[in-house]
């Protein structure tokens, strides 16, 4: 079995000497690729969905009480800063 650093220096020598690449043209084209992913999800509004999914996440794998209860206050005052509520009682349903 190959070491990584074996499989490593294959790999980069492939890249300089096969596909002609330098070290700063793999930076451009990586740089390209990123900006456009970003903008793909900006467009498609994925950023937004993808950190509200990094803190669902990261609140139910928090087993701190200390730091859940530091988030759920920070989430209380920011909805009583930036938002107004208005509740109305349901008409009775039969069950």
């Amino acid at each position: 079995m190959r070491r990584a650093s074996e499989r490593y220096l294959e790999t980069k020598n492939y890249i300089h000497n096969e596909l002609k690449l330098g070290r700063e043209e793999i930076k451009d084209m990586l740089r390209e690729v990123v900006k456009e992913e970003i903008q793909s999800f900006w467009h498609h509004n994925q950023i937004e969905d993808l950190i509200r999914s990094d803190l669902r996440d990261r609140i139910r794998r928090e087993s701190d009480w200390l730091t859940k209860e530091t988030i759920r206050s920070f989430i209380m005052e920011e909805l009583k800063t930036n938002w107004e509520f208005s509740l109305t009682q349901k008409e009775n349903e039969q069950r």
